[in-house]
């Protein structure tokens, strides 16, 4: 009795255990779709690999930034600081590669600048760091800047 017990139990377990549902991963281009809210960024800006400046900063009802990720590859970057005296969005395209989410943003003279960003989503929290480097006058810079998000 005892042997048929443990059989019907090792049976259970594993008809369980097989039969999960391989659909709960979700896609990285359905996790990232939706709007996210800023919820603080930091930045550091190295010239000739040394740290010049630091920032950081949190976001509430007076310096809001959302993006809004779209099903169909578009996004929207909406931005109000100051209390509202500065505000404006931005718009354009984005594509998923791995860790990395590369977002093509389109300015009002039909011009374009690229932006990439590795990110991280967990849960209900994304997070996104930009890592540029650039040149002038001699010297090379780095600027990274790491945003937390939290969904909408």
């Amino acid at each position: 009795m005892k042997k048929i017990l443990l059989l019907v139990f090792a049976i259970t377990g594993f008809v369980f255990t097989s039969c999960s549902n391989d659909d709960d991963s979700v896609s990285p281009e359905k996790a990232i779709e939706g709007i996210w809210e800023a919820k603080n960024y930091h930045f550091i800006r190295y010239k000739d690999g040394e740290r010049v400046s630091e920032t950081e900063n949190l976001y509430d009802e007076n310096n809001v930034l959302e993006l809004r990720f779209r099903e169909d590859g578009s996004f929207v970057h909406y931005y109000r600081e100051n209390g509202g005296e500065d505000e404006g969005s931005y718009t354009g395209t984005y594509t998923i590669d791995e860790d990395e989410i590369i977002m093509v943003y389109k300015d009002s003279e039909g011009g374009e600048k690229l932006k990439r960003a590795q990110y991280v989503i967990s849960k209900r929290s994304l997070t996104m760091v930009v890592d540029e480097v650039s040149s002038q006058g001699g010297s090379v810079y780095r600027e990274v800047t790491t945003t937390e998000y939290h969904k909408m």
